[in-house]
């Protein structure tokens, strides 16, 4: 947290047991998810406007995803498909009042 990180650390493909992850207040603008093991990611307080997750990486075990305070214009398809996902915290971003329709119902939406 609050490292003034600009890029996705390329080492984070090789943490295969990672369960969380802090990547809050730095200066990302996109990022890729690419380990299936998270459990909870925090990804506020920077300036993304792209989220993705690796094809491979499919991280079905992913409980909390903290995505407020960004720039995100939208909601991938592959993040409403996160299964284990309870907690996603989009306030504060650039979205469509319609976006929140795409998510499951038992996902908590702050």
């Amino acid at each position: 947290s609050q490292n003034r990180i600009k890029k996705t650390p390329s080492c984070l493909v090789l943490l295969t047991h990672l369960t969380d992850l802090n990547l809050s207040r730095n200066e990302l603008t996109s990022f890729t998810i690419t380990t299936s093991s998270l459990e909870h990611l925090d990804l506020s307080h920077n300036q993304l406007s792209e989220i993705k997750v690796q094809s491979k990486a499919s991280p079905s075990r992913m409980k909390v995803l903290l995505l407020d305070h960004n720039n995100l214009p939208s909601i991938k398809a592959s993040i409403t498909n996160l299964r284990s996902l309870t907690i996603l915290n989009l306030s504060h971003n650039l979205l469509s009042p319609h976006s929140h329709s795409l998510i499951s119902q038992s996902v908590s939406i702050l």
